[in-house]
């Protein structure tokens, strides 16, 4: 071995001038042999940096989806993997209708609606655990197939937002049993139902059991219409609305019954005109009048609407809770009140008084009321005629509710009036 250390050849500068004649000091010239085995390796400069961007990779075949970013390892209610499985398949079917790939992946990954609004929207899949939801823009929601069982690709479904984010709008229709129990504080933020049983009453209000939780329905929130017994929700499984999780829970079943009834109410106004025919049910009862509530919409109904025949206190007739059938008269839309009837114009007695009464004619009447100039005898069911104080002859006024016989003098069927 030579004790001639070793010379690490070096490249010379790109832009340095080279002397082809000159020997480099420390280097043996080769030989023939030596040139002929192996020879000098080209130099090559560095490359310059580039700023053009890199390149992107060609699209991808049609009918082919592009994986998506890996998903959360967990989701309350539903599996990561299926449900992105459950995804894919969803755009692939869409994508063989003619859909626009880039527009439907650009809207899986935009924010959907709110916790807590009322959403509505076709089904566009069915997968094994959940029901893919067209919620219109940019979302897609997932309900569970538990909640709708039978439902079909192209039914609408309306439900509640519980839960939004990077893999979609959670919905739920109402919560029951252990799921509402597990989800009491999502259920609260959202504002969905749960299903709870009302197992008892005390003076407070009554005990509801949501799944395996103890809850307590104030005796004000139980019916937005007060009770006529309060003992009739007792063993009912209702929807209430969770107000309280910490400490105790509280529900209401009169916020969720306000809630329905002002969506409800402004489809009654929309619809709403003079001679249609409703169900109301009475809120309150005076001796005077009614007070009732018609798909939302506050209504009162007078004394003298009631029926035909004259009543003296209409808290003999109706209670509240009683539902009856009416018919819209008046609606004040810019104050939104309504004036009802329950009087049946086929049954007007003035169309058959021709029928049941003629002038001339002596009948014996119960005595309704007095008058200053009077008093009102009944002729008919609803049909009232007055005995003038002239025609008494100096005789007193007889007292209402005692029975008279009189004669029928004259009858103005224009007027209505009877003497």
């Amino acid at each position: 071995m030579s004790d001639r250390p070793a010379v690490r050849r070096r490249s010379p500068r790109p832009d340095a001038p080279v002397d082809a004649a000159a020997p480099v000091a420390g280097v043996t010239e080769p030989d023939a042999a030596d040139l002929a085995v192996a020879a000098p390796a080209e130099v090559v400069p560095a490359p310059e940096p580039s700023l053009a961007p890199p390149p992107q990779p060609a699209p991808a075949p049609s009918g082919i989806v592009a994986a998506s970013p890996p998903s959360r390892t967990s989701q309350r209610g539903s599996k990561p993997e299926a449900r992105t499985s459950d995804r894919l398949a969803e755009l692939e079917a869409l994508v063989s209708g003619g859909f626009d790939m880039a527009s439907l992946l650009d809207n899986t990954s935009s924010r959907g609606p709110a916790r807590g609004t009322k959403v509505s929207g076709p089904i566009v899949l069915v997968g094994k655990d959940e029901l893919h939801i067209d919620l219109g823009g940019r979302a897609t929601g997932f309900l569970s197939r538990r909640d709708k069982p039978d439902a079909q690709v192209g039914d609408v479904i309306t439900a509640w937002v519980v839960k939004s984010d990077d893999l979609g709008v959670q919905l739920g229709i109402k919560l029951g049993g252990d799921a509402a129990a597990d989800l009491l504080v999502d259920a609260a933020e959202a504002g969905v139902p749960v299903e709870g049983t009302v197992t008892s009453r005390n003076a407070g209000g009554y005990e509801v059991r949501v799944g395996g939780v103890r809850g307590f329905c104030p005796l004000s929130q139980i019916s937005r219409v007060p009770l006529a017994d309060p003992d009739s929700v007792l063993g009912q499984t209702l929807s209430f609305l969770v107000l309280e999780t910490e400490g105790k829970v509280v529900v209401s079943r009169r916020k969720l019954e306000d809630r329905d009834a002002a969506a409800a109410r402004e489809g009654f106004w929309a619809e709403a005109a003079a001679g249609q025919r409703r169900t109301a049910v009475v809120t309150h009862v005076t001796a005077h009048r009614a007070f009732l509530d018609i798909d939302g919409a506050d209504a009162m109904l007078p004394r003298r609407e009631v029926g035909w025949e004259d009543i003296a206190d209409l808290t003999t007739r109706l209670a509240r809770g009683q539902r009856i059938e009416v018919r819209l008269v008046e609606l004040d839309r810019e104050n939104q009140k309504v004036l009802v009837s329950c009087k049946d114009p086929d049954m007007d007695p003035w169309r058959r008084i021709s029928e049941a009464i003629g002038a001339g004619d002596i009948r014996t009447c119960r005595v309704l009321g007095h008058a200053p100039f009077g008093a009102f005898l009944e002729l008919l069911p609803g049909l009232s005629g007055l005995l003038h104080s002239s025609r008494l002859a100096g005789q007193p006024l007889p007292e209402p509710g005692a029975s008279v016989a009189v004669k029928v003098h004259r009858i103005d069927l224009g007027a209505r009036r009877v003497e």
